[in-house]
Protein backbone atom coordinates (compact mmCIF):
# COMPACT_ATOMS: atom_id res chain seq x y z
CA UNK A 1 0.00 0.00 0.00
CA UNK A 2 1.60 3.24 -1.07
CA UNK A 3 2.07 5.66 1.85
CA UNK A 4 0.63 9.38 0.89
CA UNK A 5 1.33 11.91 3.21
CA UNK A 6 0.47 15.32 3.22
CA UNK A 7 4.38 16.21 1.28
CA UNK A 8 3.53 13.37 -1.47
CA UNK A 9 0.02 14.62 -1.94
CA UNK A 10 0.99 17.95 -2.69
CA UNK A 11 3.24 16.85 -4.94
CA UNK A 12 0.90 14.62 -6.81
CA UNK A 13 -1.88 16.91 -7.01
CA UNK A 14 0.07 20.50 -7.11
CA UNK A 15 -2.84 22.87 -8.67
CA UNK A 16 -5.35 21.12 -5.54
CA UNK A 17 -2.85 21.22 -2.84
CA UNK A 18 -1.98 24.97 -3.86
CA UNK A 19 -5.05 26.57 -3.02
CA UNK A 20 -4.81 25.03 0.75
CA UNK A 21 -2.57 25.62 3.94
CA UNK A 22 -0.80 22.71 5.00
CA UNK A 23 -2.97 21.60 7.55
CA UNK A 24 -6.19 21.82 5.19
CA UNK A 25 -4.02 19.10 3.12
CA UNK A 26 -4.12 16.81 6.32
CA UNK A 27 -7.39 17.17 6.98
CA UNK A 28 -8.08 16.37 3.21
CA UNK A 29 -6.37 13.35 3.66
CA UNK A 30 -8.68 12.44 6.78
CA UNK A 31 -11.43 12.45 4.51
CA UNK A 32 -9.89 10.58 1.69
CA UNK A 33 -10.31 7.15 1.56
CA UNK A 34 -6.86 5.14 0.54
CA UNK A 35 -7.99 2.27 -2.15
CA UNK A 36 -5.97 0.21 -3.37
CA UNK A 37 -6.77 -1.63 -6.85
CA UNK A 38 -5.36 -4.70 -8.63
CA UNK A 39 -4.35 -5.69 -11.52
CA UNK A 40 -7.32 -6.33 -14.12
CA UNK A 41 -9.53 -4.83 -11.35
CA UNK A 42 -12.48 -2.39 -12.73
CA UNK A 43 -12.27 0.96 -10.09
CA UNK A 44 -15.63 1.68 -12.34
CA UNK A 45 -17.43 0.09 -14.33
CA UNK A 46 -19.58 1.58 -17.36
CA UNK A 47 -23.36 2.00 -16.82
CA UNK A 48 -23.40 1.09 -12.77
CA UNK A 49 -23.92 3.93 -10.28
CA UNK A 50 -21.13 5.95 -9.02
CA UNK A 51 -21.00 8.74 -7.03
CA UNK A 52 -16.95 8.95 -6.10
CA UNK A 53 -13.80 11.00 -7.42
CA UNK A 54 -10.86 9.17 -7.66
CA UNK A 55 -7.34 10.83 -6.92
CA UNK A 56 -5.07 8.77 -8.90
CA UNK A 57 -1.85 8.21 -6.82
CA UNK A 58 -0.15 5.65 -8.35
CA UNK A 59 -0.46 3.10 -11.21
CA UNK A 60 -1.94 3.74 -14.25
CA UNK A 61 -5.54 2.42 -15.44
CA UNK A 62 -7.38 2.56 -18.83
CA UNK A 63 -11.16 3.47 -19.41
CA UNK A 64 -12.77 1.58 -22.04
CA UNK A 65 -16.89 2.07 -23.81
CA UNK A 66 -18.56 -0.50 -25.59
CA UNK A 67 -19.45 0.94 -29.14
CA UNK A 68 -21.34 -0.78 -32.19
CA UNK A 69 -18.32 -2.02 -32.80
CA UNK A 70 -17.13 -3.43 -29.46
CA UNK A 71 -14.89 -2.36 -26.54
CA UNK A 72 -12.86 1.01 -27.18
CA UNK A 73 -10.11 2.32 -25.26
CA UNK A 74 -11.32 5.99 -24.12
CA UNK A 75 -8.03 6.59 -22.57
CA UNK A 76 -5.92 6.68 -19.94
CA UNK A 77 -5.53 7.80 -16.29
CA UNK A 78 -2.37 8.05 -14.13
CA UNK A 79 -0.71 9.54 -11.14
CA UNK A 80 -1.94 13.21 -10.63
CA UNK A 81 -4.85 12.55 -12.53
CA UNK A 82 -8.83 13.12 -11.54
CA UNK A 83 -11.57 10.12 -12.27
CA UNK A 84 -15.17 9.84 -11.48
CA UNK A 85 -15.61 14.19 -10.73
CA UNK A 86 -18.62 13.86 -13.03
CA UNK A 87 -19.89 11.43 -10.63
CA UNK A 88 -19.07 13.02 -7.73
CA UNK A 89 -21.24 16.37 -8.64
CA UNK A 90 -23.79 14.37 -10.29
CA UNK A 91 -24.26 10.78 -9.38
CA UNK A 92 -25.03 8.20 -11.88
CA UNK A 93 -24.54 5.40 -14.24
CA UNK A 94 -20.49 5.86 -15.58
CA UNK A 95 -20.32 6.34 -18.70
CA UNK A 96 -16.75 3.80 -19.11
CA UNK A 97 -15.23 1.10 -17.77
CA UNK A 98 -11.99 2.54 -15.92
CA UNK A 99 -9.70 -1.11 -15.23
CA UNK A 100 -6.10 -0.88 -13.52
CA UNK A 101 -3.57 -2.31 -15.78
CA UNK A 102 -1.30 -3.31 -13.31
CA UNK A 103 -1.60 -2.24 -8.95
CA UNK A 104 -3.24 0.93 -8.47
CA UNK A 105 -3.14 3.14 -5.70
CA UNK A 106 -6.06 5.96 -5.79
CA UNK A 107 -7.77 8.22 -3.08
CA UNK A 108 -11.34 7.88 -2.87
CA UNK A 109 -14.00 10.54 -2.13
CA UNK A 110 -17.62 9.53 -2.29
CA UNK A 111 -20.09 12.02 -2.27
CA UNK A 112 -21.23 11.62 1.33
CA UNK A 113 -18.06 12.61 2.58
CA UNK A 114 -17.72 15.60 0.24
CA UNK A 115 -21.23 17.02 1.59
CA UNK A 116 -19.76 16.65 5.24
CA UNK A 117 -16.52 18.15 4.41
CA UNK A 118 -18.63 21.31 2.30
CA UNK A 119 -20.44 21.70 5.55
CA UNK A 120 -17.64 21.52 8.19
CA UNK A 121 -14.56 22.92 5.52
CA UNK A 122 -16.03 24.88 2.73
CA UNK A 123 -12.38 26.11 1.93
CA UNK A 124 -11.40 22.51 1.46
CA UNK A 125 -14.53 21.55 -0.83
CA UNK A 126 -14.01 25.01 -2.81
CA UNK A 127 -10.38 24.15 -3.24
CA UNK A 128 -11.46 20.63 -4.27
CA UNK A 129 -14.16 22.38 -6.89
CA UNK A 130 -11.85 24.27 -8.21
CA UNK A 131 -9.69 21.92 -9.52
CA UNK A 132 -12.59 19.17 -10.61
CA UNK A 133 -14.43 23.12 -12.51
CA UNK A 134 -10.57 23.43 -13.95
CA UNK A 135 -10.38 19.50 -15.31
CA UNK A 136 -14.20 19.94 -17.12
CA UNK A 137 -13.52 22.77 -18.51
CA UNK A 138 -10.49 21.53 -20.10
CA UNK A 139 -11.64 18.56 -21.27
CA UNK A 140 -14.82 20.28 -22.53
CA UNK A 141 -12.95 22.79 -24.40
CA UNK A 142 -10.59 19.92 -26.08
CA UNK A 143 -13.93 17.95 -27.42
CA UNK A 144 -15.61 21.04 -28.37
CA UNK A 145 -12.70 21.76 -31.04
CA UNK A 146 -12.68 18.30 -32.28
CA UNK A 147 -16.48 17.91 -32.43
CA UNK A 148 -16.37 21.08 -34.58
CA UNK A 149 -13.46 19.82 -36.86
CA UNK A 150 -15.75 16.33 -37.45
CA UNK A 151 -18.63 18.84 -38.46
CA UNK A 152 -16.99 20.86 -40.54
CA UNK A 153 -15.28 17.82 -42.18
CA UNK A 154 -18.89 16.32 -42.75
CA UNK A 155 -17.41 13.27 -40.92
CA UNK A 156 -19.13 11.46 -37.82
CA UNK A 157 -17.83 7.83 -37.02
CA UNK A 158 -17.73 5.22 -34.33
CA UNK A 159 -13.80 5.68 -34.28
CA UNK A 160 -13.76 9.75 -34.01
CA UNK A 161 -16.93 9.93 -31.99
CA UNK A 162 -14.82 7.59 -29.51
CA UNK A 163 -11.81 10.65 -30.14
CA UNK A 164 -14.38 13.14 -28.55
CA UNK A 165 -15.48 10.98 -25.71
CA UNK A 166 -11.73 10.24 -24.85
CA UNK A 167 -11.60 14.25 -24.50
CA UNK A 168 -14.21 14.65 -22.16
CA UNK A 169 -12.88 11.24 -20.13
CA UNK A 170 -11.38 12.59 -16.82
CA UNK A 171 -7.88 12.98 -17.21
CA UNK A 172 -7.86 10.77 -20.22
CA UNK A 173 -4.70 10.38 -22.49
CA UNK A 174 -4.92 8.85 -25.82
Amino acid sequence: MAQVTAESFSARFPGLAAGLEPQQVDRLLDVLQVFEVQAGEAVIAEWTNTDALYLVFEGELTATTDTPKGEQVVGRVGPGDLLGDVSLLDPGPATASVVADAGCTALRLPRAQFEELRASDPAIASALLRALLRSLADRVRSATVQLDGLIAAGRSTTNELVDVHRSLYAGARP
